[in-house]
């Protein structure tokens, strides 16, 4: 089941509308904060935290970036078959930022540039969780 829809914008409630405006306006005055730019949209932090990562506005001009991240067990080999698998996805890695393994578990975050997928995104993360070491995987962003 796929996890994004294309809907009209009349159809939608009015925050997810306004939680895009939030973070267009966060975006062009970096020295803004969360608190005055949810009071000068008249919106509640919470709902802009909630919606924040998950209503998007459609770009055509843009260069199609998402950023993954995923919980992998401490073990040898984990990271490489994800890159690959990305890399048979048709995903360009960009960027790889993985913390100190805690518990014996390592999460890593990975930028990618997704203009020339062969497969859904959504369909790739599915996979990415079915690889042997692979805790979980989940969509952070995507541009």
């Amino acid at each position: 089941m796929n996890e994004f829809l294309i809907v009209h914008s009349s159809i939608l409630p009015p925050c997810f509308l306004t939680v895009i405006k939030v973070r267009e306006y966060l975006h062009q005055h970096p020295n803004e904060n969360v608190k005055d730019a949810c009071q000068k949209f008249a919106i509640s932090r919470s709902t802009y935290y909630k919606y924040k990562d998950l209503v998007f506005l459609p770009n055509k001009n843009a260069s199609r970036k998402a950023i993954i991240s995923l919980a992998l067990k401490n073990e040898q080999g984990n990271l490489s078959n994800v890159l690959n698998a990305l890399s048979v996805a048709n995903a360009n890695i960009l960027t790889i930022s993985q913390a100190l393994p805690i518990n014996n578990i390592a999460n890593v975050n990975i930028s990618l540039d997704i203009s020339k997928l062969q497969t859904e995104l959504t369909m790739i993360i599915n996979e990415l969780t079915k690889i042997k070491g692979v805790i979980n995987a989940s969509l952070i962003n995507i541009e």
